[in-house]
């Protein structure tokens, strides 16, 4: 089953946003971290935040994947050691699914809707200690 265009439309959507809030923030706080983001296509230097080429590509046809997905991309800067909790991760959608405002980068109200239409509204999940999220 492919992934329905809306979701495609909406990830290709929040990319550049999300790019264009990062490297503002960058340029503002921390400008020595630019070069490390810095490429050239052509003549053209560009700061790229996403890694080129198109991943792990998987389809996902539920809610239940989508949340399991969601929760791994949270708990990602958790079991790397950056941060203690999910919520700790400035950039993380974790603040907003867990009720946090205000965010730093909003999200679509369009994910809750699909996962609620899908009958999985559990995506705003419970969490406790370091990252651990209760199901």
């Amino acid at each position: 089953m492919a992934i329905p265009s809306v979701w495609r439309n909406s990830c290709k959507a929040l990319k550049e946003p999300v790019a264009r809030k990062v490297i503002a923030h960058l340029k503002q706080n921390t400008p020595e971290w630019l070069p490390r983001l810095a490429v050239r296509e052509g003549k053209r230097l560009r700061h790229r935040v996403w890694q080129p080429g198109g991943g792990y590509d998987r389809n996902i046809t539920t809610a239940a994947a989508l949340r399991a997905e969601i929760d791994y991309i949270h708990l990602n800067p958790v079991q790397r050691g950056l941060v203690a909790k999910i919520e700790d991760w400035e950039w993380s959608s974790a603040h907003w699914f867990a009720g946090i405002r205000p965010v730093k980068i909003a999200m679509d109200n369009m994910v809750l809707t699909e996962l609620a239409r899908d009958g999985d509204l559990t995506t705003v999940v419970k969490r406790k200690g370091a990252g651990e999220i209760i199901q």
